[in-house]
């Protein structure tokens, strides 16, 4: 596989079938291109709005929301020997659940953060593993007790982890070395969420949320990345569909140009949230720094890398 190219990894045809609602399958997606403004304006001239956009079946629809985080960022620098590895993590939290994450993140809060610092508190994984920050008063041992607990949800929840990373030492010494290494590993890293929805998922839908980010780069080579990957859909016959929206018409079937969309489980746009606020984001992140520390070989961690182990659905380090 090419580090920077589309891996030849798409979804079978009844995997993406389903997603899209043929024959009166989960949900029939809709966008309209505007490539027909008569036929629009008329519509808009007449003071209508389209009856319906889709038809559901009675089989409810999933929503996924994978949280991605990335750890070992240090731009196109190749020779950092702090940080060997370029890691993006995504930790796939179900919406069934969610509740029960959540849930128990903010009970492991209350036991062990003071009341009046809760309000703005997050388990960010570098502090919590050497005691830094708000763990400072925290001997060692116990915050690293604290980090097992943290990482005990993701197996008490079944959460499928998923990841891709980049060796920089083999990038800097391969034909593809002008390559921004954390473009690379977004892209492994959202290829394994779509195998995994594939595999497991194959009607559902996912969300991406990524930790925000002030390096503008790297947001926006990822952005590009995941753009690249899942381009905007469109329909072969826009303006049929069009008339059979504001008609009120059903969708028996909908045919897409899907062919180049490598993410055809991943819903609308990814986002970006403040891991502050977001349990799934400091999952990610702390699932993302053991992984980074077993690839680099760092012994220390490694009985916390085995909490999760059995959990990683899917993994790829480039180059190869």
């Amino acid at each position: 596989m090419s580090l920077l190219g589309a891996p030849r990894f798409f979804c079978e045809t009844p995997c993406a079938a389903a997603r899209v609602g043929h024959n009166g399958g989960t949900l029939a997606r809709v966008t309209t291109d505007l490539t027909h403004p008569v036929q629009l304006n008329q519509y808009v001239s007449e003071g209508r709005a389209p009856a319906s956009v889709g038809v559901r079946s009675a089989e409810k629809t999933f929503v996924y929301i994978a949280y991605i985080d990335d750890t070992g960022s240090s731009g196109r620098n190749l020779r950092d020997q702090q940080s060997p590895f370029q890691v993006v993590t995504a930790v796939i939290v179900p919406d069934a659940v969610f509740s029960s994450v959540e849930f128990f993140h903010a009970s492991i809060i209350e036991q062990v953060v003071p009341e009046d610092k809760r309000e703005k508190f997050e388990f960010h994984a570098k502090e919590l593993f050497w005691a830094q920050g708000p763990f400072k008063p925290v001997k060692l041992e116990a915050s690293r007790a604290l980090f097992g607990v943290m990482l005990g949800l993701v197996a008490a929840n079944e959460l499928p982890i998923v990841y891709g990373a980049v060796d920089k030492e083999k990038l800097r010494n391969s034909p593809t070395a002008d390559a921004r290494p954390i473009n690379a590993a977004f892209r492994c890293c959202t290829l394994g969420v779509e195998q995994w929805m594939c595999k497991h998922a194959p009607k559902d839908l996912g969300l991406l949320i990524a930790d925000d980010t002030k390096n503008e780069e790297d947001k926006e080579s990822i952005k590009n990345a995941f753009r690249d990957w899942r381009p905007r859909l469109k329909l072969v016959e826009s303006g049929e569909v069009m008339r059979m929206a504001f008609e009120g018409e059903e969708f028996s079937e909908v045919k897409l140009l899907k062919s180049d969309s490598v993410l055809q489980h991943l819903a609308d746009d990814m986002y970006f949230g403040d891991s502050r606020d977001s349990v799934g984001i400091q999952l990610a992140d702390m699932c993302g720094f053991v992984i980074n520390r077993h690839l680099s070989g760092k012994e220390d961690s490694e009985y916390l890398y085995q909490k999760i182990a059995s959990h990683i659905a899917f993994s790829r380090v480039v180059p190869e």
